[in-house]
C-alpha cells in the first residue's frame, strides 16, 4: 500500500523523534555510568594540545554527543577550571569523536541487531537495579537510535519515485548554498548533527538527494551544531562566552574551507563513490569523518592565534562586576554530569574554607596588633562567604535531584553541614575584628603574657584548620588521630588560658575590659576548632579509611 505524503511526513517525524530520544537516553546513561572516568580524565588535563584532543575524543565517545561535551567545556571554562586554549583542543577532539556515531549508523547490516538492543535493554531496566539498570538504559538508547532510523526510512522510502519530490531536489541540486543553509537550520532546530546526518543518509540512500548536495548539508550541520554551545553560554561569564565563540569560529572556518574546495571543483563526491561504491551511508559517514579530522589537524597548529582572535571578538570589560561575587568552580552546565559536579562542589567548598581561614587570620592579627586596617578587606571577604553560603546551598539542592550513586549522595548530604560550619567560622572571624575595634576604641592593652597566649592559641587553631582543609580536599582520613588529638589539645589549652587569665585578673595585672575581650576570644577560638573538626567528621561516612599493614599506611 502506497503511503500518502502526510503519512510519510508522520513516519519520518516519528523516526526523528525516536532517534533523538534514543540519543538522549544513551548519552545520559553513558555519562552517569562513566562519570567517574570523565572526572579522572578532566583532572589530568594539561596544556598539551594532543592530550586535549584525545580527551575530547574519549569524552564524546563515552557520552555519544559532541554537544554534551561542548556544554561541559563551556561550564568548565566559566568556572575557571580550564583555559580557552585547553578548551579549544578538547572541542576539536569532540568534533572528531562525534563521527564515531556516524560510522556506526553507516553499518546498515547491523541495524536489526542493534535495534534488538532496545528489547534487551528494556527488560534490564525493568528487572535490574543500580549500574546494571543504567547499562540496560544504554542498550535501550542504542536500539532506539536504529529503530528511529528504520522508521525514518519508512517515511522516505519510495519518495524518489514521486515527481513532485524529484523536482524539488533537482531544483536545488544546482544551488549548493541552499543545501548548506538547510543543514544549518535543520541542525539548529533539532540540536543534533547526528540526527541531521541520519536524515542525509536516508535521503542519499533512497536517491532523493545527490551525494554532493548531501555533503553541503553535512557541512551546514557542523555550523548548526554550534547553537548548543551558544545557548549554553547564556548567563556565563566572559570565559564561557569565549569558548562558545571559539567553537562557532572553529566550525565556520572548517566549513568555509571545504565549501571553497567544493566550489573550485574538488570532486569529493566522485572520490567517495569510487572508494565506497554502492555504499551511500558509508560515503556520508566517511565525508563527515574526513571533514572533522582534516579541520582539526589544520587548526590544531593555530589554536593560540585563534584564542587571541576570540579575545578580541569578546573583549574583557573594564568594569566587569561578574568577578566580584561568583562561584569559582560551579556552573549550571556542569549539572549535566553528576560525578563531576560533586568533584567541583568539593573544590568550591575548599575555596570557601580558604576564604574563612584568611578572615580568621585577619581577625586575630587585628586583635593582637590592634591594627584594623584590613577591616574593609575582611568585609569584602565576608560578603563573599555569605554569597557562597547562599549559592552553594542552592546548587546542592539542584544536585540532590540528580541521579547519583549512593556514595555521591552521602557526599551531598555531608556538604550541607560543611557549608554551615564554614559560614559559622566566618562569623567568628568577624567577631574577632569587632573585638579589635572595641579594644582600639577603648585603649585596651593586653599583657605580654596574654599576647603570647593568644598567638599560641591562634597557631593551634590555624594549624588544625589547615590540616582539615587539606584532608577534606584529598578526601582522606589518614590524619584522623591527629585531628582528634589537636581538638583535645585546643580544649585543654583554652581551659588553661581561662585559669591563668583569672589569676592575672585577681593579681591586678589584667584590667576588666581586656578580661572580657580575652575571655570572648578564647571561647570563640574553641568554637572555631569545633566547627573545623566537624568538617573533618563529615567525611567519615564516605571517605576511604586508612589501614595500617606492616607499619605502612595504605588506603583501601
Amino acid at each position: 500500500m502506497e503511503l500518502t505524503i502526510i503519512e510519510r511526513i508522520v513516519w519520518f517525524l516519528a523516526g526523528v523523534g525516536i532517534f533523538l530520544i534514543g540519543m538522549k537516553i544513551m548519552g545520559e546513561n553513558l555519562e552517569n555510568t562513566a562519570g567517574k572516568s570523565l572526572r579522572r580524565i578532566f583532572d589530568k588535563l594539561n596544556n598539551n594540545k594532543i592530550v586535549g584532543v584525545g580527551i575530547g575524543i574519549g569524552t564524546t565517545v563515552l557520552t555519544q554527543s559532541s554537544s554534551a561535551t561542548t556544554v561541559m567545556i563551556v561550564g568548565f571554562a566559566n568556572a575557571g577550571i580550564m583555559s580557552l586554549v585547553q578548551a579549544t583542543s578538547i572541542i576539536m577532539g569532540a568534533n572528531i569523536g562525534t563521527t564515531i556515531t556516524t560510522q556506526i549508523m553507516a553499518l546498515g547490516f547491523l541495524s536489526q541487531i542493534f535495534a534488538c538492543c532496545a528489547f534487551v535493554g528494556a527488560i534490564m531496566m525493568m528487572v535490574c537495579k543500580g549500574k546494571t539498570k543504567s547499562i540496560g538504559a544504554i542498550l535501550t538508547g542504542v536500539g532506539m537510535i536504529f529503530v528511529g532510523m528504520d522508521v525514518m526510512g519508512i517515511g522516505v522510502d519510495g519518495l524518489e519515485k514521486l515527481p513532485e519530490v524529484v523536482n524539488i531536489f533537482q531544483s536545488v541540486e544546482s544551488m549548493p548554498l541552499v543545501m548548506l543553509l538547510v543543514g544549518i537550520i535543520l541542525t539548529m532546530i533539532i540540536q543534533s548533527s547526528a540526527a541531521t546526518t541520519a536524515v542525509v543518509m536516508g535521503f542519499i540512500a533512497t536517491g532523493i538527494m545527490g551525494l554532493t548536495s548531501g555533503i553541503y548539508a553535512l557541512i551546514g550541520a557542523n555550523i548548526g551544531t554550534c547553537i548548543t554551545a551558544v545557548l549554553a553560554s547564556f548567563g556565563t561569564n566572559i570565559h564561557g562566552k569565549r569558548v562558545a565563540v571559539m567553537h562557532t569560529l572553529f566550525n565556520c572556518i572548517g566549513a568555509i574551507f571545504f565549501v571553497i574546495l567544493l566550489l573550485v571543483g574538488v570532486p569529493f563526491a566522485d572520490w567517495l563513490q569510487t572508494l565506497f561504491p554502492n555504499l551511500p551511508e558509508t560515503q556520508v559517514a566517511m565525508f563527515h569523518t574526513f571533514f572533522n579530522v582534516v579541520t582539526s589537524l589544520i587548526l590544531l597548529f593555530f589554536i593560540k592565534p585563534l584564542a587571541k582572535l576570540v579575545t578580541m571578538i569578546v573583549p574583557e570589560r573594564k568594569k566587569d562586576q561578574e568577578n566580584a561575587l561568583k562561584l569559582s568552580y560551579l556552573d549550571e552546565n556542569i549539572l549535566t554530569n553528576g560525578p563531576i559536579a560533586v568533584a567541583q562542589m568539593r573544590k568550591e567548598l575548599v575555596n570557601m574554607a580558604e576564604i574563612a581561614r584568611l578572615n580568621l587570620n585577619r581577625g586575630m592579627n587585628a586583635l593582637i596588633s590592634l591594627d584594623t586596617s584590613e577591616k574593609e578587606a575582611m568585609e569584602q571577604s565576608e560578603a563573599k562567604l555569605d554569597f557562597l553560603d547562599k549559592e552553594i546551598t542552592k546548587y546542592l539542592v539542584k544536585m540532590a535531584g540528580l541521579e547519583l550513586s549512593e556514595h555521591d549522595d552521602k557526599k551531598i548530604g555531608s556538604f550541607y553541614h560543611v557549608v554551615i560550619d564554614l559560614e559559622r567560622i566566618g562569623d567568628y572571624a568577624k567577631n574577632l575584628m569587632e573585638y579589635a575595634e572595641h579594644a582600639k576604641d577603648d585603649d585596651v592593652t593586653f599583657s605580654a603574657e596574654a599576647i603570647e597566649e593568644m598567638k599560641q592559641l591562634w597557631k593551634m587553631v590555624d594549624d588544625q584548620l589547615e590540616l582539615c582543609i587539606s584532608a577534606f580536599a584529598k578526601v582522606s582520613l589518614v590524619d584522623e588521630a591527629k585531628v582528634e588529638a589537636d581538638e583535645e589539645a585546643i580544649d585543654s589549652y583554652v581551659t588553661k588560658l581561662q585559669n591563668t587569665h583569672i589569676a592575672r585578673l585577681n593579681q591586678g595585672i589584667c584590667n576588666p575590659s581586656a578580661s572580657q575581650i580575652f575571655s570572648s576570644l578564647t571561647l570563640s577560638m574553641e568554637r572555631v576548632a569545633d566547627h573545623v573538626r566537624n568538617i573533618y567528621i563529615t567525611m567519615k561516612e564516605y571517605a576511604k579509611k586508612p589501614v595500617t599493614v606492616q607499619a605502612t599506611t595504605i588506603e583501601e
